[in-house]
């Protein structure tokens, strides 16, 4: 079909009208894009606040639309509105992604803060962590930081702690050589005793004669121990003598003028003093009906270096040729040493028997062949285990008291008051020894085995 020039200026007239729609659509796509463009823009130079509170926010800022923390549009969860300021000076950081555990900045967002209250709002899709973020917000409002945690979104790390763990107490060694255990039963045997007298005394009296020379005192038999009025024994053997009594301890004391002897009795005691050594009586000093301190006559004796026998219902006693040796250069000083402290460290609250029983297994165990022959190897003995555990712990080396020195100095003597004792433990306990040792006695808080 050809057209006619009237249709041919309608044609042409037609597509200038075509390509100025197309013109005028294309512009118009091309202002709403850049209004877009400078709309974010402003957005994006922080008309609106971005994660993180900052001291750089005024409350005019804050003002400009603010809302209650009951009122936000895109939260479920409500808040409290007890929080209080942060306090940059106390240690909270201004970017609260640096005071959060495990939590990103993904996680986090902020609708029309109110500087004076920062609050959390819970991530999309994510109300398992609730009970973080409230922990977060006390946190931020008690101005503490917490523990950052590697690989974690929903634990929080232990608490670390100092705190060393309780240490395990290890049993201490029993005082008892190990051997092969027997099934043997325990004997009760009475332990040896040393009660006082109590002024009382057997009937049957004898005559004492001193060099030849009766005396006007007598001698009176108690338990088998020969008693004799002190001073006026004492006296028949030096008469340069001079006494002293002490009310409080009730010990008679009598010295030489020249020095070489110091001897006392103490009412009460199972020994004789005399020179700073120790004699043990197994009937104790007592004072009789008279006021007279009575003292065993061979003890006595002894220290004077007299002779002494008893025959025919007589006590002869021969001239004293002298004084004992003194304590400070008969006793071993490392025996003593050693010997006073075991003693000590293992029985220093007991009674006096209780302590002659410790010294005599020591000593006990010197004499047999299966122990070493010293005091000291015995006491720090280990070749079948810790013998006494006072020489591991430390104890060992405390200071002995009075009584502990005197028990080892009568053991030092030669007064044993079991010579089968070797080994102790504590009374009642089920210990190698109990099991496997014959039972001896009982003294105080020690069963003792031979």
């Amino acid at each position: 079909m050809r057209l006619t020039p009237l249709s041919k200026k309608y044609a042409k007239k037609h597509d200038s009208f075509s390509l100025n729609m197309f013109v005028a659509v294309v512009s118009a796509v091309a202002i709403i894009f850049v209004a877009s463009y400078l709309a974010g823009a402003q957005f994006r130079s922080g008309d609106i606040p971005s994660v993180g509170i900052s001291d750089d926010i005024s409350s005019d800022d804050a003002d400009d639309d603010l809302r209650g923390p009951d009122s936000y549009a895109d939260s479920d969860y409500s808040y409290d509105d007890n929080l209080d300021v942060i306090d940059n000076e106390s240690g909270a950081k201004d970017d609260l992604t640096g005071n959060t555990t495990g939590v990103s900045d993904e996680d986090i967002s902020y609708e029309e803060i109110d500087n004076s209250f920062p609050h959390l709002s819970y991530p999309d899709g994510e109300p398992g962590l609730e009970g973080r973020y409230e922990e977060l917000a006390d946190k931020i409002k008690n101005s503490e930081t917490t523990i950052l945690i590697e690989n974690s979104e929903t634990s929080e790390k232990e608490p670390e702690t100092t705190e060393a763990p309780p240490e395990t107490t290890k049993p201490a060694p029993e005082t008892t050589r190990p051997a092969p255990e027997t099934t043997s039963p325990p004997e009760t045997t009475t332990p040896p005793q040393n009660n006082s007298n109590n002024g009382k005394k057997d009937n049957n009296t004898s005559v004492v004669y001193i060099n030849g020379e009766k005396q006007d005192f007598s001698a009176v038999n108690v338990g088998g121990v020969i008693f004799v009025p002190f001073k006026a024994f004492a006296l028949a053997l030096d008469p340069s003598l001079k006494f002293s009594w002490n009310s409080d301890t009730r010990t008679l004391t009598a010295k030489a003028s020249n020095d070489m002897m110091n001897i006392s009795v103490g009412d009460g005691d199972c020994y004789v003093q005399a020179n700073g050594r120790y004699f043990y009586t197994k009937k104790n000093i007592y004072i009789d009906k008279n006021d007279l301190i009575m003292a065993p006559a061979e003890l006595v004796a002894k220290a004077f270096l007299a002779s002494y026998s008893v025959s025919d219902g007589k006590v002869n006693v021969g001239a004293s040729e002298g004084y004992i040796e003194k304590g400070e250069s008969y006793y071993n000083s490392d025996n003593l040493y050693w010997l006073s402290r075991i003693i000590y460290a293992e029985s220093g609250n007991e009674p006096m028997n209780g302590k002659l029983a410790v010294g005599a297994v020591i000593i006990n165990r010197t004499k047999n062949s299966n122990f070493p022959n010293t005091i000291k190897d015995v006491i720090f003995d280990n070749s079948d285990g810790i013998q006494f555990m006072p020489a591991y712990s430390g104890s060992i080396y405390n200071e002995p008291n009075t009584d502990s020195i005197i028990a080892a100095k009568m053991c030092l003597e030669g007064y044993i008051i079991d010579k089968t004792i070797l080994y102790f433990s504590i009374s009642g306990s089920n210990s190698w020894a109990s099991r496997n040792r014959p039972f001896v006695f009982t003294i105080s808080g020690h069963d003792f085995y031979a």
